[in-house]
């Protein structure tokens, strides 16, 4: 067949018509659940209908709308709408069956993101494998993590954690139709960036996801991210507050607003909940005692979440974006307000482990980083090492130039050596690059990408990785050579010991 030709799959749902292109088969935009929109506006999501004839999978669906974060926004390739319920999926095209699958969702705080720049990687990723890869679109800011279920009644219900339910409906989905690709139900990797790795490790405590996936990859995740029942609503009544309703008026407002109003509103609501509660993170899943019963550090400190195989870790200079666009000083200084109201002791303990804080620029990055991402990622690895095998890794390439303008290995980093070079200003400054650094990127990429793909075929990441463990914490770090060190940073690792990282969040919310 030409590459022209197009490619044709049958669903549960119908016949979905697809691309070839260079050796890859695509399909883009298949719906995995019906449209929320109207009285499925703030709904959990519901099974996609089935349609006549054939579906053009030829095009991405919309993403979800967001507000602008400046460059750090990803190009906008597709329309904004509510309409978002889409995933794509991407394969080898040489006909071959049961082939491991990953899924992956993006990050972007729970606020923006969307699936077309990982699909246009896949090309890159899956080079020389046999692997499928399905990228997701879900519901972000308002639309997915701001928790309105306590203004529903029984004429108007409102659902929460919708998000996070959204990604569990892709599952669902993948476990359905993937075999239509080539892929095998029993063999799904679940994998994510940042907000996408907080929603793995949200997934990996949610009990209605058992048998859904075989394993799990998380890159930097801000592992405590959560909320609790009562921070949740409070969110929500002052995203009321922002949209300029009362909460006697949230059925008619919420229902009756536009799209553009509820991005507005959650940006609003960006700006009033740092003012009022420095350090809380307010776009989040939350616990509510059924979907997810428990805070997720909690239920991974308990041994409570579900026994797969872990690939986890973070990037040496994870925080610097944040910190350059969000404020060095201002970040460290939330974050230490919010650890004396969690751990006082502690707190003035800091101070001496991170010298010059708030403004001395390397105890900010340091601690930024380590709270925000590697610690939780330390207390989760722990956990889930009790119940499977679990990998740990700390991602160090950086190209000088990134290093002079001083990113260094910051987030989202590592993303280059999974899916290539993405489109937008702030990726194409992290590409930046030498003839020489190019190399060592490739290198670092090839090796990545090689044991990324083994560990989803087999569970296991190839050679030279030791399973974490508590007696030694064996740590990979990736760079342009690949190194296994036992516990890397030590005095910090020791000093966080027994901190409630779950907690923190909550502490920075109680105001």
């Amino acid at each position: 067949m030409s590459a022209a030709e197009p490619i044709r799959r049958t669903v549960a749902q119908g016949v979905l018509r697809g691309s070839r292109d260079g050796g890859l088969v695509r399909f883009r935009g298949v719906p995995y659940a019906q449209p929320p929109v109207d009285e499925l506006r703030f709904r959990d999501p519901q099974p996609p209908k089935p349609w006549q004839g054939e579906r053009d999978a030829t095009a991405f669906g919309p993403r979800c709308p967001q507000p602008s974060f400046g460059i750090l926004s990803p190009p906008s390739k597709t329309p904004a709408d509510e309409d978002c319920l889409y995933l794509n999926v991407t394969a080898r095209d040489d006909g071959s069956a049961r082939r491991p699958v990953l899924v992956f969702f993006h990050g972007g705080l729970n606020l923006i993101g969307d699936s077309f720049y990982p699909e246009r990687g896949g090309g890159h990723l899956l080079d020389g494998s046999d692997a499928v890869l399905v990228t997701v679109g879900f519901r972000l800011g308002p639309f997915g993590y701001v928790h309105f279920d306590e203004f529903s009644t029984g004429k108007r219900p409102f659902d929460s954690n919708l998000g996070t339910k959204d990604q569990l409906a892709a599952l669902r989905w993948v476990q359905e139709n993937i075999g239509s690709f080539g892929g095998d139900p029993g063999n799904v990797t679940v994998w994510g960036q940042s907000s996408g790795a907080n929603a793995v490790a949200t997934l990996l405590a949610v009990p209605e996801a058992r048998g859904l996936f075989a394993k799990a990859i998380l890159h930097s995740p801000p592992a405590g991210a959560v909320l609790d029942k009562a921070d949740g609503e409070l969110y929500a009544r002052m995203f009321l507050e922002a949209l300029g309703a009362q909460p006697g008026e949230a059925q008619l407002a919420l229902t009756r607003a536009r799209q553009e109003e509820l991005v507005g509103a959650v940006a609003k609501l960006g700006k009033l909940v740092p003012a009022r509660r420095p350090g809380a993170r307010h776009i989040a899943p939350m616990v509510d005692g059924a979907f997810l019963p428990e805070r997720v550090l909690e239920a991974f400190s308990a041994g409570r979440t579900h026994p797969v195989p872990v690939i986890v870790g973070t990037n040496k200079d994870d925080v610097i974006v944040q910190l350059k666009w969000g404020g060095l000083a201002a970040e460290a200084t939330d974050l230490r307000t919010a650890l004396a109201r969690c751990d006082p002791t502690r707190a003035a303990g800091a101070d001496e482990l991170y010298p010059g804080l708030p403004k001395r620029r390397s105890s900010a990055i340091s601690l930024g980083g380590d709270l925000r991402y590697w610690i939780p990622s330390v207390a989760l690895a722990e956990g889930q090492s009790r119940l499977a095998p679990t990998y740990m890794y700390r991602y160090e390439w950086s190209s000088r130039l990134t290093r002079l303008l001083g990113f260094g290995a910051t987030h989202g980093i590592e993303l280059l050596a999974c899916f290539g070079p993405a489109e937008g200003p702030a990726p194409a400054v992290l590409a930046l690059s030498g003839r020489e650094e190019r190399a060592e990127l490739a290198h670092a990429s090839a090796n990545l990408r090689r044991r990324w793909l083994a560990f989803a075929q087999t569970g296991t990441p190839g050679d030279a990785w030791p399973a974490y463990r508590a007696e030694d914490r064996q740590t990979l770090l990736l760079g342009p050579r690949e190194t296994a060190q036992s516990d890397p940073r030590a005095q910090h690792r020791r000093f966080w010991s027994g901190f409630d990282m779950a907690g923190l969040n909550h502490a920075a919310s109680a105001r």
